[in-house]
């Protein structure tokens, strides 16, 4: 089959060795226009306008474009398309379109890079049909590069998940090379994109008066080739913070007493029923501190509010550890504070019923360590090896009690032995 394919297309491609005259059928090259310098495009070579069984030409590339790669088509081939240069085939039936071969090609600079197939001939059985040949032209521009993504901070608000009292923020951003100007605006809404318009080409931008709550700041550049995408930036700001106001007077008078409810648990080392008074600014909250801190059960706060002329009684009436605590008190009204009041230092031991103690800062804060339970004073891994020792001693006196019990039988056997050969 080869011998007859190898034969056949022999025939076919000898008339293409024939002079020829002027024919209107030949090899067109499809695709133009305008592209980017180092973008790909495909360029496909045809043979058509006659009916024809073989066809050779000449491919050629002029110009800022080069041949990438090429896909021949499905031929009996005696010089094959491979990029530039001449290429010779044949068919085994004759058709009157063929696709010759399929180019990518690739523009390498700024101009105009162009295509071409040369000294084509077209036969059909022996006889020259058509050698008209074609091109095509490509015109490579620089391709637009927009500006990327701006890069924002802010002296103001610097973390984007972090909530800030300050009502005013100020916003700076970074100016990438060739940028004109900047479109910019400041909303409640996280991805909104800046209409194509300058706002500004400075770097800063301040807004005051923000509203509690999150806010969102949106800029993008443009530059000689146009506008790029949009960066955004997060501005949170929340309620502030209470404040000190040094000319308030701090909590006074403060006092431990046991409440008439005392509980006193020895066994839990805890107690309940604890009194807190003292005095603070009138109908201020006193918030209560306690170092260290007891554990408190759900619903429960050291808050009280102080009467008309700033007196307050709180009673601790859940248990909490026996031993040394420093109390302060802060009193508050919504976002004003009073100063911290001098600690007061206590004791609440566990002897005879439950007793409180003031203290001074000199005396040492350690707390009362209730007595321990008598299984709380074992030492149970000292135990538990001196329990496996007592076993391994008596393992071991057993095994030479019958070691030596053995051996007496033995001895005796010997003598019974004895007595009866004699």
């Amino acid at each position: 089959m080869k011998k007859f394919a190898s034969y056949f297309t022999l025939i076919a491609i000898a008339a293409l060795t024939i002079p020829t005259s002027a024919f209107a059928a030949g090899i067109s090259v499809s695709n133009s226009g305008a592209k980017y310098v180092g973008d790909t495009t495909t360029v496909t070579i045809t043979a058509t306008g006659a009916t024809f069984n073989a066809f050779s030409g000449s491919i050629s590339a002029s110009g800022p474009i080069k041949i990438v790669s090429t896909s021949p088509g499905d031929a009996l081939w005696v010089t094959k398309p491979s990029g530039t240069g001449d290429f010779v085939g044949a068919v085994t039936n004759s058709v009157t379109s063929f696709k010759i071969a399929t180019l990518k090609v690739q523009g390498t600079g700024v101009g105009t890079g162009k295509i071409s197939v040369s000294n084509v001939k077209l036969a059909n059985k022996g006889v020259i049909a058509g050698n008209d040949g074609g091109s095509t032209s490509f015109s490579f521009e620089r391709k637009p590069t927009p500006p990327g993504t701006i890069t924002v901070s802010s002296t103001t608000h610097p973390d984007q998940k972090t909530f800030y009292e300050a009502t005013s923020a100020t916003l700076t951003w970074d100016k990438p090379s060739g940028v004109t100007g900047f479109s910019y605006l400041m909303n409640d809404t996280a991805d909104t994109t800046p209409e194509a318009k300058v706002t500004s080409a400075d770097l800063t931008m301040i807004y005051d008066s923000l509203t509690i709550g999150t806010h969102y700041f949106h800029i993008r550049a443009i530059n000689g080739d146009g506008w790029g995408p949009a960066s955004h930036f997060t501005i949170n700001v929340k309620e502030p913070d209470p404040k000190i106001k040094d000319e308030l007077v701090k909590p006074s008078n403060l006092s431990v007493r046991k409440a008439s409810a005392f509980v006193n648990d020895p066994l839990a080392g805890t107690f309940s029923g604890l009194v807190i008074s003292g005095t603070t600014e009138p109908n201020f909250t006193a918030n209560i501190t306690l170092t260290p801190a007891p554990t408190l059960p759900e619903g429960k706060t050291l808050s009280i509010l102080a009467d008309a002329n700033g007196n307050f009684e709180l009673t601790i009436d859940f248990p909490i550890k026996a031993g040394f605590y420093q109390l302060t008190v802060q009193g508050q009204d919504v976002k004003t504070l009073t100063p911290v009041s001098d600690p007061l230092i206590f004791e609440i031991s566990q002897a005879k019923g439950g007793k409180i103690t003031m203290l001074t800062k000199d005396d040492e804060l350690e707390p009362i360590i209730p007595p321990k339970k008598w299984f709380e004073k074992v030492d149970w891994m000292i135990t538990s090896y001196a329990l496996v020792g007592a076993l391994l001693i008596l393992i071991g006196f057993l095994v030479t009690v019958l070691i030596l019990s053995k051996k007496k039988q033995k001895k005796t056997n010997k003598e019974m032995a004895a007595i009866e050969r004699q």
